[in-house]
């Protein structure tokens, strides 16, 4: 979505804030409601001719054809309204079936993941752009205290017998928020401000098998209230009042029950899994008995589209060890079903691996291979589009209007041309890749009995599903429900480059590609646009947005076969890569390395980016190799670092460039580890109150240096926690 021509572009959005007055700005308009949702209305003015405008975004899947626009007057203006839930909605207008643009009328807006930007309406209480308070002096705007754990904002999500309850209130406002749960009182931490409000947040261990009685406790200069399923109140609640967590995996009756508790499941595995991304053509070359007719010497010239240089899976094969020894308990795999490109996104048959990549036979005994070492295996799945050589399609081009697969596709027009932006439907105007009807019953059942065919078969750990965005919801909802059917613990990856909140309800996807905290990590570690302060905000909202589940196996990572290489972007400088493989093993989620991003590969846009993999040491960075193998090794000694949840203790100035985050479980203080560092060009000092990251550092002693870059130390100083850390440096700091 990166094309936007020269239109201007104008919304007005209804919306409603319960108990707030109706505000105005640019693009936005506050006005009634009634329910759960609000008419927003959007409306468009074209500066030129256009035949067709439609709705994007977060609330329809980003379907260009679901939502239409229309000019009922003449008066030029297109518009549309629809009906949405409280919330922040991502958007864009899609002009005559091809142009994407965001809402130049509209000043909220955030990165698309493509060098463009989404527009974002925000509706409801997410509308409510409340100047910021004056915290300590004893006034709380009490209607904008709001905890509603039926709601998709403020619900608790469980993980491992842990829940995470948040509390929003209007910017400043307040100076502690406490939990009291049980005989515990939890002090929750602030998390970002956002939507016009300030997020708190904790982190609860209930007992197993028993209900937790809980409620808020807020306080600012000489006010406390207190917030239980009444609302606001003055006195403390009684028992009666408190809000209730049903135990995990039991539903409760009764209006004094939370009725909407997420049971989102997903594998426990993921949490403590390290990808490794192989793009098998360019891997290793195994099997030269396979190779195709055309294939080059392998790393004998940069790559074009039409490159082939032999790699295979008894390439992967023959590497597991050197795999397992980086530290890695998890492949995914590019497509490796028959196709005709060396990408493979041009499916010709999804029961057959490809020739040049071996057999099925060769791909189960992988795969068995990678199991014995501890390794699983996800495969890439492309159920959006075929090639223009799948069998069905073929079947079209010979029979035309006779062909019983002619629901399969989207065709318009006789005889079929494979060209660019032909008469029949196809991936972004790809004549040969052209899109699949998965509305049609017999598609889905084909697609469906292929993802189920690859688990049984060949014992394939799950899906990597590429441009999901483009299939209807209703088709993943079916699919994970054949895929856990057929194993429970398998992974559902989607690509999605935005905000992913309408796929992780719970009834789509595990996880998503995490192109976004890509971004922040990207700007802060290499790029420097982005301050401490602002990289905080990316990571902690992403966080809100999305069930703890997902976070927990989202698929963190640095660069893809989509993407600039890591290194390229750093213009070489391999000390700012190293701080962001750092960042991204530090955080919640999986970390996952695109192969030969360990040896400091470099790489241009696609398909630069996939190069052959250097197999000679003497072409390898060693260092970086070293330091991804401690960051892995360092990651499954430290659970802190694969289920400890997110706290951020420091952010430093602009200038300072500092930022420190601990990753902590309930009842583990003793166990957790900071993660500190410093994106600026020369040593930083970071200084942490011991207070505020508890009783985990309790003495000089008690501190040891796991993983970092040389020069960084830390110690105890008095009441501080004082971490010293070289240029673009970072440091993992955990006790003995």
């Amino acid at each position: 979505m990166t094309r936007r021509p020269s239109i201007l572009a104008v919304v007005a959005l209804t919306a409603a804030i319960a108990g707030v007055a109706p505000l105005a700005r640019a693009g936005f308009e506050v006005g009634e409601t009634s329910g759960r949702k609000t008419a927003v209305r959007f409306t468009y003015r074209p500066d030129r001719a256009v035949k067709t405008v439609h709705l994007a975004g977060s609330f329809n899947g980003w379907s260009k054809s679901k939502h239409r626009l229309a000019d009922a007057n003449g008066d030029g203006v297109w518009e549309t309204t629809i009906e949405l839930e409280r919330g922040r909605w991502l958007y864009k207008f899609v002009i005559d079936g091809k142009d994407w643009v965001a809402d130049a009328g509209n000043p909220e807006r955030t990165e698309d993941g493509f060098g463009a930007w989404n527009s974002v309406a925000l509706v409801g209480d997410e509308g409510a752009l409340v100047p910021d308070a004056k915290r300590g002096d004893g006034l709380v705007a009490r209607t904008a205290v709001v905890h509603d754990p039926t709601d998709r904002w403020f619900r608790i999500r469980w993980k491992e017998d842990r829940a995470i309850v948040r509390l929003r209130a209007r910017p400043n406002d307040l100076e502690a928020v406490t939990v009291v749960a049980g005989e515990e009182r939890v002090a929750a931490h602030r998390l970002l401000k956002l939507g016009g409000g300030e997020w708190w947040e904790a982190l609860l261990q209930p007992r197993p098998g028993r209900a937790l009685r809980y409620h808020f406790e807020v306080r600012d200069g000489d006010a406390t209230l207190w917030v239980d399923r009444k609302g606001v109140r003055e006195d403390a609640p009684r028992d009666g009042t408190r809000l209730t967590l049903p135990p995990r995996g039991r539903r409760s009756g009764g209006e004094d029950q939370v009725a909407a508790i997420e049971r989102f499941e997903t594998p426990e595995w993921a949490a403590d899994a390290v990808f490794y991304q192989i793009f098998p053509e360019r891997f290793k070359n195994g099997d030269p008995e396979n190779d195709p007719e055309t294939a080059v010497p392998w790393g004998s010239r940069k790559p074009h589209h039409d490159t082939f240089y032999g790699g295979d899976l008894d390439g992967v094969r023959q590497e597991l060890d050197y795999l397992r020894g980086l530290g890695v308990n998890a492949i995914y795999f590019n497509p490796v079903f028959l196709a005709e490109s060396n990408h493979k996104y041009d499916t010709g048959d999804y029961m057959e691996v490809d020739p040049a990549f071996g057999t099925n036979e060769t791909l189960k005994k992988l795969v068995t291979e990678a199991h014995e070492r501890g390794i699983r295996v996800i495969l890439d799945g492309v159920f959006n589009h075929t090639g223009d050589e799948f069998w069905a399609f073929e079947d079209i081009k010979k029979r035309e209007r006779k062909s019983k697969y002619l629901d399969w596709y989207f065709v318009r027009d006789f005889p079929i041309v494979v060209k660019k932006d032909p008469g029949y439907d196809c991936w972004w105007g790809y004549g040969d890749l052209p899109k699949l009807n998965t509305d049609n019953a017999a598609v889905r059942e084909h697609l469906l009995d292929v993802a189920t065919h690859w688990i049984e078969e060949a014992d394939v750990d799950g899906w990597r599903l590429d441009v999901p965005n483009e299939v209807p919801h209703d088709f993943w909802i079916e699919f994970r429900r054949r895929v856990k059917k057929a194993r429970p613990d398998a992974l559902i990856v989607g690509e999605i480059w935005e905000d992913a909140s309408a796929w992780l309800g719970g009834d789509q996807f595990d996880s998503v590609m995490n192109y976004v905290v890509r971004g922040a990590i990207l700007d802060f570690a290499i790029n420097g646009s982005g301050s401490p302060a602002r990289y905080d905000a990316r990571l902690a909202e992403q966080r809100l947005r999305y069930p703890p589940q997902a976070t927990y196996a989202m698929f963190n990572l640095l660069g893809s076969h989509d993407t600039e290489r890591v290194l390229t972007l750093a213009g070489g400088d391999r000390t700012r890569a190293r701080l962001a493989l750092g960042l991204l093993y530090g955080y919640v989620g999986s970390p996952v390395v695109y192969y030969g991003d360990e040896v400091s590969m470099e790489g241009g846009k696609d398909p630069d980016c996939r190069r052959c993999f250097p197999w000679d040491e003497a072409k390898q960075d060693l260092v970086t190799r070293d330091l991804v193998t401690k960051l892995a090794a360092i990651r499954a000694e430290r659970r802190a670092l694969r289920r400890g949840w997110c706290r951020t203790v420091h952010v430093g100035s602009d200038g300072q460039g500092t930022w420190a985050q601990l990753r902590e479980e309930p009842g583990r203080s003793e166990e957790a580890v900071l993660v500190v560092a410093n994106a600026r060009p020369s040593e930083r000092t970071v200084r942490i109150p011991m207070a505020e990251i508890g009783g985990a550092f309790a003495s000089a002693a008690d501190v040891i240096e796991l993983v970092g870059l040389a020069g960084a130390s830390a110690v105890v100083e008095g009441e501080e926690l004082v971490v010293t850390l070289p240029a673009r440096g970072f440091a993992y700091v955990a006790t003995r």
